[in-house]
């Protein structure tokens, strides 16, 4: 019975698996749609007003550097 310990274990993991799985449950699953969404809307108010801010707010990228106290910045 000893020998066979490593087999037991891997046939209750395998029930186990298949016990569990759901394919009809599957997050995966892809369902078919004649329309596409659209990820954002432009004719949105605030979609407008950010592209408007967008120049003010906007900064160039500065090079990382290595500060005694903070390390790498």
């Amino acid at each position: 019975m000893h020998r066979f310990r490593h087999m037991i274990h891997f046939f209750v993991f395998i029930i186990l698996v298949g016990l569990t799985f759901d394919i009809q449950k599957s997050p995966v699953t892809i369902t078919e749609t004649s329309e596409i969404m659209e990820a954002v809307k432009t004719e949105d108010s605030l979609y407008k007003e950010i592209e408007m801010k967008a120049e003010k707010y906007n900064e160039s990228p500065e090079d990382a550097y290595i500060d005694n106290v903070w390390k790498k910045t």
